[in-house]
């Protein structure tokens, strides 16, 4: 019966394009079939109900497909959403250039604390920036919804990821040369790298956690 599920899939994605994220959207809508029927024969369907139950309960496709060639199947933000997301990250951007200017100015430890403390505003621009994003949600309870929630969610979390990344490890760059060259630190300085790579990861999996 598998087979045959896959069978139902790989149909439903016969004028799909040949490229590697069909693939993967179309492995994965079969995996969510495949646990779905696993969950039904589990509660006492026979294997050809719980074909038919699950199969009907797969949903419209087509959006997803045709947001292979390029389309929105999320809606995503209108044009006031963008042009204040644009402005955020604009400031945050900004926020960033300016921590860099306290470490020039103060070659004290007053420049490295006012340095992690506008870049910590500007990292929180961000995060507000990404939460305060639309979100899909399921207009029903096809799984082709579900999946379109789920991967909605799954978008914003990286993006927000790659944002707060991106912002950290300039900042633990400078901080490492600062001081390195202020105390005379080379011999030790390097576990900078150590500590914002566990701040960088346990930041990954406090997101995770959330989803």
């Amino acid at each position: 019966m598998k087979d045959k599920l896959r069978a139902y899939i790989d149909s439903l994605f016969s004028d799909a394009p040949k490229t590697r994220k069909a693939y993967e959207l179309r492995e994965e809508l079969l995996s969510n079939l495949n646990a779905k029927y696993d969950d039904l024969i589990s509660r006492g369907y026979s294997e050809e109900e719980a074909y038919q139950a699950a199969v009907a309960g797969i949903g419209d496709v087509s959006e997803l497909i045709a947001a292979l060639g390029g389309g929105d199947v999320f809606g995503g933000p209108d044009e006031r959403q963008r042009k204040k997301s644009a402005m955020m990250v604009a400031l945050a951007v900004m926020l960033y250039i300016v921590a860099i200017v306290p470490v020039i100015l103060f070659h004290n430890l007053a420049g490295v604390v006012s340095l992690f403390v506008i870049g910590a505003a500007a990292t929180g621009i961000l995060v507000y920036n990404a939460m305060t994003q639309p979100r899909y949600y399921r207009a029903d309870e096809t799984l082709v919804e579900e999946f379109k929630e789920w991967k909605s969610a799954n978008n914003d979390r990286i993006r927000l990821q790659k944002n707060i990344s991106a912002a950290l490890w300039p900042l633990i760059v400078v901080c490492y040369f600062f001081i390195s060259f202020i105390y005379t630190a080379w011999a030790w300085s390097w576990i900078i790298f150590i500590l914002g790579a566990a701040i960088d990861k346990i930041i990954k999996l406090v997101l995770e956690l959330k989803e």
